[in-house]
């Protein structure tokens, strides 16, 4: 099975797209090759989360590559399967760190700047945290997989609230990922 995932971002332009054209030959019990997540940046470009090499890329409006940080691992600046990336109002740019169950923050050059949470159940933490989204006021939401709630913070990771919890009925999530 072969695949070619060719997508334009709100905001990014038409040679921006060269950056994301990813292909990727996959054997029938490969379950875990997922397609990049990508957000504008606040200049034209793109931002890629890209899970199955574990790294964030930075495109500029022409399409030309201009940083990529990551890598495989649990330290600063690491990822295991990054599944979404978002940029708050200031060009904050932030990950979400799927297994390695945290929210980790940069600087839109890929300077490490910080991060929040860990695995578990309590309201800061996380099981799997699968997309995020920042507003024009800089909060930060995590779609927190796989603890059935959608979790929101401050720019700082300071915890506000949540909403949801496991169920088919009215606020209620299955698998929140997006």
């Amino acid at each position: 099975l072969s695949i070619l995932v060719l997508v334009l971002a709100g905001g990014a332009s038409a040679n921006a797209a060269r950056c994301l054209q990813v292909k990727r030959v996959l054997s029938e019990n490969d379950y875990t090759a997922f397609p990049p997540s990508i957000t504008p940046d606040r200049s034209g470009g793109i931002y890629i989360a890209d899970p199955n090499d574990h790294v964030v890329q930075h495109c500029n409006e022409r399409g030309v590559l201009v940083a990529e940080w990551g890598g495989y691992g649990r330290g600063d600046g690491r990822f295991i399967h990054p599944c979404s990336v978002a940029v708050g109002p200031d060009g904050t740019v932030f990950v979400a760190d799927m297994y390695n169950h945290r929210i980790q923050k940069f600087e839109e050059n890929g300077k490490y700047l910080g991060q929040w949470g860990k695995f578990g159940q309590d309201e800061g933490k996380f099981s799997h945290p699968c997309s995020i989204a920042v507003d024009a006021a800089g909060l930060v939401y995590v779609a927190d997989t796989h603890n059935y709630r959608i979790q929101k913070f401050q720019g700082d990771g300071t915890f506000l609230t949540e909403w949801g919890s496991r169920g088919n009925g009215k606020g209620q999530f299955l698998t929140p990922v997006s």
